[in-house]
């Protein structure tokens, strides 16, 4: 959220774990928009089909770029350019999209078994690009690292790391610090302030 503000995103619905918005809420957000022309970036694989419901719902131009993280919707906003029209910065967006794997390292609510890992609650827990659990551990820098292998860090020129509310800033200094000596990658870190993710990494 702090992210999208400071890059000067016109409106923002707020959404999360435990609470996407509704197509009322998302339509309310479109008819107060100051354009007529509106790109949607859902940021969340359970709100894209909520998104594409808004069009016929308003008399202005929808498009949904499915972003399905933060950093694909950070990737997506940069590539916007007021110098094009809707369908080509569409279109611009949804390429700038493709480059982008995220990484999202948050605490699992609950016991549970997927893709072979036996979960206990409170563990670290990393998720690729939204959907698929890569790697568990007690210890976050472990899960942050096998996550990264997992992730093929070796392909990867850039990285930033958007730290959450619980993470203090020294704390994500130190994991960069590992990180830009183990590997040969840029890597920047953003003061995210995001709930529930105690990181989440975009990989460019």
């Amino acid at each position: 959220l702090e992210v999208f503000n400071s890059l000067g995103t016109a409106i923002i619905v707020p959404g999360g774990q435990t609470m996407n918005p509704s197509v009322r809420q998302l339509v309310q957000a479109v008819e107060s928009a100051p354009s007529d022309n509106i790109i949607l970036l859902p940021n969340n694989k359970n709100i894209i089909l909520t998104a594409s419901q808004v069009e016929p719902l308003t008399s202005k131009k929808v498009k949904v770029v499915p972003t399905k993280t933060i950093p694909q919707g950070i990737a997506a906003f940069l590539a916007f350019s007021y110098e094009t029209g809707l369908e080509e910065n569409a279109r611009a967006m949804e390429e700038a999209i493709t480059a982008i794997k995220t990484i999202e390292i948050t605490k699992a609510v609950r016991k549970t078994q997927l893709n072979g890992m036996k979960i206990k609650k409170g563990q670290f827990i990393a998720i690729l690009d939204d959907e698929n659990l890569i790697a568990s551990s007690n210890n976050i820098s472990e899960v942050t690292f096998e996550a990264l292998l997992k992730a093929d860090i070796d392909d990867v020129e850039v990285m930033t790391i958007y730290y959450g509310a619980e993470i203090q800033a020294s704390e994500a200094e130190s994991i960069a610090w590992e990180i830009q000596h183990k590997y040969s990658v840029q890597v920047e870190i953003v003061r995210g302030g995001q709930p529930y993710y105690n990181y989440i990494i975009s990989l460019e």
